[in-house]
Order: structure tokens, then C-alpha cells, then sequence
């Protein structure tokens, strides 16, 4: 199954446990405000979404003979709101506006607070309402996780349970680790490293991976070419997604304009940079940083990073990342898992534009 095959089953799932858990707690209150800006929530979820993490879950328990059934893509329907409840705190922080074209949470509560002439900082307490409805989404998350699946032995269901709580807090440290670099004039590599390993390469790949294999009955071999496998793509993924952000337009990526750069994030692009880059290359890259960035600005930004030779070293780990994922894959394929659904993936990420 790839994952347009696997998005086209999961959606009607994962989309109707959202809103049954939008209702659950949007009933509490009759007030029209709460009614809208909950059910905004909705709009967001089937907006876009490319569905990794469930997708990796699911690819984790298939891989070790499990069978794909509704309530196994119920069970990771709660990986996919937890990254709903991750997005609406992440928008915050990052002051996003949009998200695949629809408004972020916090704005859309902003704006329905103006139409509505409400008194006081409506800014803040727009951020404050989808602070606490992205709680009440980490919250279903939990809820999601916890019913389990039908016909699994409790002990499976622990583990599960264990994966998923680590990778709560790495994500969130990774996330902190994020915001803290972005004050820094400067980062070391490491840092950055950590950041990916724990925001993205963790977060998306290994714990998904390793929540569906447990739930198979995996074994610790297993598990160890899980992690060789989810670091190594979790890596080369978010490079490339910085250098997306980087090279493509934002109607492409779905994002802001440059996001990385106005957000003033150290990638292993801009780690080149200062790292490597002339003075007159440095001085250039830190007038973008935390500047807003518009289309007109990226042929420039895009001769820094191709002329200091930033793009070409990037390309370069990233390639190496994936033939590293895919001998992992060779390794887990001795251990008799079924791993061309795997190598699909690296495919398909490796291929993307977006």
C-alpha cells in the first residue's frame, strides 16, 4: 500500500474520529464562538496532510504479517491528531497565518473575535483559545491511543502505549530545543542535529514505526533496524524539507514565504554558511534572518545558498541518509520483515517536491 493508496482508506476513518471528538467536547458549551472556532478544527484536519506518521504506523505493524483493519487505522488516527494538536501550538509559535491554504487556528479565532466586536487584546486571546482547543486535541490524542485494538494482548498495547509517550516528549523537547536555537546568534552543528533527531527524524519516523511493530510482536532486533531505518530517513526528510523551503514557492509547499529564514531557524543550510561561506556571504545571510521574506527575495536568497556551496553539501548528507535508510531496510529484510513497502517510502520521500 503506498501512501495516496493508504491516504484514500485512512481519511473517511480518521476524519470521523475527529469529529466525534470535536463533538464531544465542542457540546459542552452552547456559545456560537466555541462552536465555530472547535469546528474550525475540522476544516484544518481535511485541509492537507500527507499522513506520515499514521502511514509509518501502519507500514511498522504490516511489515511483521499484521492485517490492516479499520480499527488498526482507527488506533493511528490518534498519532495524526496528536500532530493536529502539535500543528496548532507550532502555528502559535511560529505566528503561521496559514496551513494548506486555510487560516491557522489562532488566526481564525482572532478574526471571528473581531467580526464579533469583542473588547480586550483579541491578538492574545485568539492564541489563547487554540492554545487550550490544541490541548483538548492532545487530549483525544490520548483517548485514541488508549481504546487500543481489538484482538491485541494488553502487553502489545503497553508497549504501544510506551512508544507513544516518549515520543510525546521528544517531540516536545525537540520543539523547545527549536525555539531556544532560533534566539541564538549561532548554534553548533550538534545542536542542530539533536533538534532534527528529536523533531523530526523520532517524532515521524522511529516512534510511528516502532508503535506498529510492537503492536506486531517485534522483536528487540527488529526494533533496532526500526531506529537505524526512522533516523537515517527521519534525517535526509528534514533537510530536504529545509531545502524546500528553501528552492520552492510557498503556493508549493503550503507554508509562509522563506518560513526558516524568518523564523531565524539554523539548518544545515545556513550551519554551511557561517560555517564555510566568505564574509560578505555571512554578513548576507544574517540580513535575512528574521527579516519578512517575500517571492521577489528568494532568487537571491537561493544564489547565497547555491554559490556558498550550502545546497551541494546538503544534497550530498541527504543522499548518504538515504542509502543509509535503505541498507537498514536490507537488514531488517534478513530478519524476514517484509520491507518493500518501506523502500516505497524512501522512494516517494526522496521524490517529492513538496
Amino acid at each position: 500500500m503506498n501512501i495516496q493508496t493508504f491516504k484514500q482508506q485512512f481519511d473517511p476513518i480518521f476524519l470521523h474520529e475527529m469529529r466525534r471528538q470535536v463533538e464531544a467536547f465542542s457540546h459542552l458549551s452552547e456559545d456560537p464562538f466555541l462552536t465555530k472556532t472547535s469546528h474550525h478544527v475540522l476544516t484544518l484536519a481535511a485541509s492537507g496532510g500527507k499522513r506520515v506518521r499514521p502511514y509509518v504506523a501502519t507500514l511498522g505493524y504490516a511489515m511483521l504479517g499484521g492485517t490492516v483493519t479499520d480499527d488498526v487505522l482507527r488506533y493511528v488516527s490518534g498519532l495524526e491528531c496528536f500532530h493536529l494538536f502539535a500543528l496548532v501550538h507550532d502555528d502559535i509559535i511560529d505566528h503561521g497565518t496559514e496551513r494548506h491554504g486555510v487560516p491557522t487556528l489562532h488566526r481564525f479565532a482572532q478574526e471571528v473575535l473581531k467580526q464579533e466586536v469583542r473588547f480586550g487584546d483579541l491578538e492574545h486571546i485568539g492564541c489563547g483559545h487554540a492554545i487550550l482547543l490544541g490541548d483538548l486535541l492532545h487530549a483525544a490524542a490520548n483517548r485514541m491511543l488508549r481504546h487500543g485494538v481489538p484482538g491485541h494482548s494488553q502487553k502489545r498495547l503497553r508497549a504501544a502505549l510506551e512508544e507513544y509517550d516518549v515520543m510525546v516528549q521528544e517531540v516536545m523537547i525537540g520543539e523547545m530545543v527549536d525555539i531556544d536555537s532560533a534566539a541564538r546568534a549561532s548554534v553548533d552543528t550538534g545542536l542542530i542535529d539533536i533538534k532534527m533527531l528529536l523533531k523530526t527524524a523520532s517524532y515521524t519516523f522511529v516512534r510511528p514505526l516502532r508503535i506498529g511493530a510492537v503492536l506486531a510482536g517485534a522483536s528487540k532486533k527488529v526494533l533496532s533496524g526500526c531506529d537505524a531505518f526512522g533516523t537515517a530517513i527521519g534525517l535526509a526528510f528534514q533537510i530536504q524539507d529545509d531545502y524546500l523551503d528553501l528552492t520552492q514557492s510557498a503556493k508549493h509547499t503550503g507554508k509562509a514565504v522563506l518560513t526558516d529564514l524568518r523564523e531565524r531557524q539554523h539548518t544545515v543550510f545556513t550551519q554551511h554558511v557561517i560555517k564555510h561561506g566568505t564574509e560578505e556571504q555571512k554578513q548576507t545571510l544574517q540580513g535575512y534572518l528574521g527579516k519578512e521574506l517575500t517571492e521577489a527575495d528568494r532568487p537571491a536568497v537561493q544564489a547565497l545558498f547555491e554559490d556558498s556551496g550550502a545546497f551541494v553539501a546538503g544534497q550530498t548528507r541527504m543522499n548518504v541518509l538515504f542509502e543509509n535508510a535503505l541498507q537498514a531496510l536490507a537488514g531488517l529484510k534478513k530478519q524476514r520483515v517484509q520491507t518493500e513497502e518501506l523502500e516505497g517510502l524512501v522512494q516517494f520521500i526522496r521524490q517529492r517536491t513538496h
